[in-house]
């Protein structure tokens, strides 16, 4: 007992002592690594057995299984109900779109067939809501030159509107002193054209004259105008330009 708690030999007994808590120490951390060794192995053991022992129950266990199929069913089921009420009430919805555009179609079209809604809705031009204009390409002509005739029409209103430009309405009139000497409105039996003018907006035509005088009553005339001064007037809805002067030659 003496030599434990006095050590005995040649060195001095410090040495001896830190010997010993070495040795003390050395001990302990053995054999904390040792227990940390076990305990690890033990529970990786444990932890096996677990997963083991999930995955055999699993199998047999049809309740179980069962069940969390039915949930996972279930909620699929939902998921799919949903899913499958929005798509179909979006198809629906697209579906009833769909139709109503095709079924409103038709009523769109109608008016570009016949133009007659569009002609009721719209009114026709009033001679406040025209001015015309009259050009000529040449203010002399050689003999055998045709004189063209350049006929505009504007919308100077500030509506859309309908105005009838064919000869039986429009009017190039030619004179030469008292005589009358060329109408377009003469033998004529156009069909309408009905024109729709934004305001603003200019219709020309061009129209030009052989040279023949016409009648009023449509007697056959093969009758060329002499060379002579001549004077052109264009007329609509009761309005007329100033005379245009040309020379046939």
């Amino acid at each position: 007992m003496g030599t434990v708690t006095r050590p005995v030999g040649p060195l001095p007994p410090r040495v001896y002592w830190v010997r010993r808590l070495v040795a003390l120490v050395v001990v302990v951390v053995v054999l904390v690594v040792a227990f940390a060794v076990v305990r690890a192995l033990t529970a990786g053991d444990a932890a096996q057995g677990s997963d083991t022992g999930g995955e055999v129950s699993a199998a047999p266990d049809g309740s179980g299984s069962s069940g969390g199929a039915d949930d996972d069913g279930d909620a699929g089921a939902a998921d799919g109900g949903a899913d499958g009420a929005a798509d179909g009430g979006a198809e629906k919805g697209e579906g009833d779109t769909d139709a109503g555009a095709d079924g409103e179609a038709p009523a769109d079209e109608e008016p570009a067939a016949g133009d007659a809604p569009d002609g009721a809705a719209t009114p026709e031009c009033a001679k406040a809501d025209v001015a015309v204009a009259l050009r000529s390409d040449a203010s002399t002509y050689a003999a055998k030159a045709d004189p063209v005739f350049t006929m505009d029409v504007t919308n100077v209103g500030d509506a859309p509107c309908l105005v009838d430009v064919t000869d039986d309405t429009r009017e190039l009139l030619i004179v030469s002193g008292p005589a009358r000497v060329w109408s377009s409105a003469d033998c004529n039996d156009p069909d309408a054209r009905l024109l729709l003018l934004s305001p603003g907006q200019v219709d020309s035509q061009e129209l030009t004259w052989s040279r023949v005088r016409s009648d009023e009553k449509c007697a056959a005339s093969d009758v060329v105008a002499a060379p002579g001064t001549y004077r052109a007037t264009l007329s609509l809805l009761g309005r007329a330009t100033d005379e245009l002067v040309f020379v046939l030659g």
